[in-house]
């Protein structure tokens, strides 16, 4: 199971419950660990035990980031579930593939249920370079129910044989999953595999580089291209320029600091390569509407 990575604990009720530390600059990490084998590197878990056993003070329910992919499968009910601050409608048949740093929100006042599969980046099964998987998916009758019984299997398998034949048939089973998200994830793009990659390596650079790195040029050198051609791509794939892509991102990574509400905006404007904590609330009030201050205190409550 998830747990959140945090170093006290109190346990109330027989419950584990969490005591932040509110000094923390960032939203408390969680860390993926397997209730019974410390050696997997993957798991399937049905989200009402996700929520009947991680009752948390700080929980699943206010932002926390993850160090672990995660494929949520809807099969009841209905919702959202909020992932880097946006809020995504959930209904039988949506997937939502995430990925590592992203920061996740459980919505209490929803109620729908199915599978996640948790698994870690370093698992020897993932063959596939990082996934740039679009936020939702929302698969046809036929494409889900195949999903579904793969992570169906992946349940079974978490009740019988060996463990060390558990973690082998969990990793021949994931690129099955795979597929099948990465299938869906291309055919909703409605592009070729190589624009998709191209794109997801510029997002990769982006990841890497963003703070210290906002123009173009230099993203275009690394990969080959000229700027014209790195914007007409980028807009091929998500109606967006490549410029605007650097900017949600710097954007996102405020977004994710401030959600912890402890660190000092001066200090996120120098870590985002601003030289001016004003420039810094210009460019975040010119891209969201209101300020850092603003934002912060909506995730006060």
């Amino acid at each position: 199971m998830i747990r959140i990575d945090v170093k006290d604990l109190k346990v109330l009720n027989g419950q584990a419950m969490i005591e932040i530390d509110h000094g923390q600059s960032e939203p408390p990490d969680v860390a993926f660990r397997h209730p019974t084998d410390p050696e997997a590197t993957i798991e399937a878990v049905e989200l009402s035990r996700v929520r009947s056993t991680v009752t948390l003070d700080h929980s699943i329910y206010r932002p926390h980031r993850i160090d672990f992919f995660q494929i949520f499968a809807v099969t009841e009910g209905e919702g959202r579930h909020w992932v880097d601050f946006e809020a995504h409608a959930v209904r039988p048949g949506t997937v939502l593939p995430c990925r590592p740093k992203q920061v996740h929100c459980y919505d209490p006042d929803s109620h729908f249920e199915g599978i996640t599969l948790v698994f870690m980046p370093s698992t020897a099964a993932l063959r596939l370079p990082q996934p740039r998987w679009p936020a939702r998916l929302d698969l046809p009758a036929t494409d889900f129910a195949l999903l579904h019984s793969l992570l169906r299997a992946m349940l079974t398998v978490e009740t019988g044989l060996r463990l060390t034949s558990r973690e082998r048939i969990r990793r021949l089973l994931l690129p099955a999953v795979l597929e099948i998200v990465e299938a869906a994830s291309l055919h909703s793009l409605d592009r070729g595999r190589g624009l998709h990659l191209e794109l997801g390596a510029f997002r990769d650079l982006v990841d890497d580089h963003f703070a210290h790195h906002r123009q173009l040029s230099w993203y275009a050198r690394r990969l080959g291209f000229s700027v014209q051609t790195l914007t007409r791509r980028c807009k091929q794939l998500t109606g967006r320029g490549a410029k605007q892509i650097v900017n949600e991102r710097v954007v996102l990574e405020a977004k994710r600091r401030l959600g912890a509400d402890t660190v000092k905006i001066d200090d996120l404007a120098h870590e985002l390569g601003f030289s001016e904590p004003t420039n810094f609330v210009k460019f975040f009030r010119r891209h969201t509407g209101i300020t850092p201050g603003t934002f912060r205190r909506s995730y006060e409550a």
